[in-house]
């Protein structure tokens, strides 16, 4: 474990102790410090067909465990876990877990991914960090691109592999190159098999991909690396600067942690300030907000159906028409290639679009959303004012905010073998954390760009494949090329409404219970507050102490 990963679980166990001591609802604290101990950062080793994935990644962990010279088709997804005890587990696209004796080819086929759990000493030195040996970005088969797409998002830092041999970068992984900057993530490149050239080729190569990638504004260093000599790949993974990544992908959580539970001991202690009525009728008032909000949910989902985000849409699909009538002679001389490489590269273009428009428009609605609930949610600030709480509705906003910020993070999925922390199982096996009542708890969902692509795949290799292999003169077959967008476009905008429209149904939904069980939370607090006040004879220590306890935890605040 690593020194900021106890940090935040410190954090979190003495912010426990103290919802605990202050008879705070405390049940999604726990939940937190369970997403802290178990998360995972994937780490995808990323490249074409052949660069040298498996053999880098067998010299690093020190046993050839990883197939190599395995064709594209057969190639899956693998991570590599440490473990005592060697063993392997396939993933299906229904999230079933099949524990393997041992990794073929034949029995790898049918998952989606497979997770490898090795005795290796440099494994163990990088955790929590998680290797995943990827098939090649130009692995011509659906499910295989699939994959590769949906770990785009999930990686949270990319390492390239280019073998010498190519001369250049590749198309495929220049797109995919341009996807990752897109998500903003960060990576390493390396140019592998460098013992199978000579220095000054090597210098060549060396430059022209730093070339390629600085047309594209990637200023990373190119580094090279053989087979007999992984030192620099070696020495590059143990300084991978874990406790950053883990630090920047959990400040914001534990942060929100800390705000609301501190929201909840002010409430508290002004509620014991304040005489039984005036609690009965801010209790009153929350009854009537929550109330409130669920009849704007009820509204909101009327509103929407009628206001899909057509004018959103519409810039998205124009986008993806002016890159496919710009990309038509490229197009026409992939066809004459390779069908699989003519729809990649199609795929390759809406993929781009999507990533570059979808997360602003789902993000847009949920902004929407939000303010709409909260609408509601600002007449509660008259209410408390007569607790000497200023504008509590920006407080809850705020945390609500966050919130949605913090379900989009670059952080892998976690995967949990119990159902203690209230999970929502996706298609392909990927678990993630839903809102708690009262403290939110880390979510991550699939970036929505990302989810779109994969859904648009299968239709868009329907649509072009009709025609792939006839032997056509250059300008019928650029003709028929261009005749096929007018249908790609109307498939894409018929997946895209109702994708949009699921997501807007969902973000109604998400958002209207992070404000229902704020809001639940704190009455709930001034519920057992009325109570205690008719039941314990001296409230002033009761005062005492939770102000002791709000001091402690404004100084943890204080020291993130």
């Amino acid at each position: 474990m690593i020194n900021n990963q106890k940090k935040f679980i410190d954090i979190l166990n003495n912010v426990n102790i103290i919802s605990k001591d202050s008879n705070i609802n405390n049940e999604n604290i726990d939940k937190a410090i369970e997403t802290v101990k178990n998360v995972s950062l994937i780490v995808p080793v990323v490249g074409d067909f052949s660069s040298g994935k498996s053999t880098l990644l067998n010299k690093f962990i020190g046993k050839d465990i990883l197939s190599v010279n395995v064709n594209p088709e057969t190639a899956v997804p693998c991570e590599l876990y440490y473990s005592k005890e060697e063993y392997a587990i396939g993933i299906d696209e229904k999230g079933n877990e099949t524990r393997l004796k041992e990794v073929t080819k034949e029995n790898t086929k049918d998952f989606l991914y497979i997770k490898r759990y090795v005795d290796s000493e440099n494994l163990k030195k990088i955790e929590p960090i998680i290797l995943v040996d990827m098939p090649g970005f130009d692995s011509p088969l659906e499910n295989h691109n699939r994959a590769i797409m949906s770990y785009l998002d999930k990686g949270i830092y990319y390492i390239l592999l280019t073998p010498v041999d190519d001369g250049t970068v590749s198309k495929s992984m220049i797109n995919q190159i341009n996807n990752i900057k897109n998500l903003k993530k960060d990576l390493s490149v390396f140019l592998t098999k460098t013992d199978l050239r000579d220095d000054d080729t090597v210098k060549k190569v060396k430059k022209e991909v730093q070339d390629r990638l600085s047309d594209i504004g990637i200023y990373e260093t190119v580094n090279t690396i053989s087979e007999k000599d992984i030192n620099l790949f070696d020495k590059m993974i143990k300084e991978l600067n874990t406790e950053e990544l883990f630090y920047s992908i959990f400040e914001d959580f534990i942060k929100v942690v800390c705000k609301e539970t501190e929201s909840l001991l002010q409430i508290k202690i002004s509620a014991l300030k304040s005489d039984v009525n005036k609690n009965k009728a801010i209790i009153e008032e929350l009854e009537k907000t929550i109330k409130n909000i669920e009849n704007r949910r009820d509204s909101l989902i009327e509103e929407y159906k009628s206001n899909p985000y057509h004018k959103k849409i519409d810039e998205v699909i124009n986008e993806i028409a002016k890159r496919l009538d710009s990309n038509v002679d490229n197009l026409v001389a992939i066809i004459r290639v390779s069908k699989e490489a003519f729809n990649d590269e199609i795929m390759n273009i809406i993929q781009s679009v999507l990533i570059e428009k979808i997360d602003t428009i789902v993000n847009d609605i949920n902004l929407d959303i939000n303010v709409e609930y909260s609408k509601e949610v600002s007449k509660l600030d008259t209410a408390f004012s007569t607790y000497d709480i200023d504008k509590i509705s920006d407080d809850i906003r705020g945390v609500i905010s966050h919130y949605e910020q913090l379900r989009i993070k670059d952080v892998e999925y976690y995967r949990t073998k119990t159902d203690m922390l209230s999970i929502k199982n996706r298609a392909d096996g990927t678990v993630y954390l839903t809102a708690g009542a009262g403290i939110l708890t880390l979510a991550t969902a699939w970036n929505p760009a990302i989810e779109i692509a994969i859904i648009l795949a299968p239709i868009v290799i329907t649509l072009v494949v009709d025609f792939l292999n006839q032997k056509k003169e250059e300008e019928e077959l650029r003709n028929k090329i261009i005749s096929t967008f007018p249908k790609v476009k109307r498939e894409i905008r018929e997946k895209l409404v109702i994708f949009l429209s699921t997501k807007i149904n969902e973000a109604i939904d998400n958002i209207y219970n992070q404000y229902n069980g704020n809001l639940s939370e704190k009455m709930k607090e001034l519920e057992k507050v009325v109570n205690d006040m008719n039941e314990k004879g001296n409230v002033n220590i009761i005062i005492d102490n939770l102000e002791n306890n709000l001091k402690k935890l404004k100084n943890i605040s204080s020291n993130l």
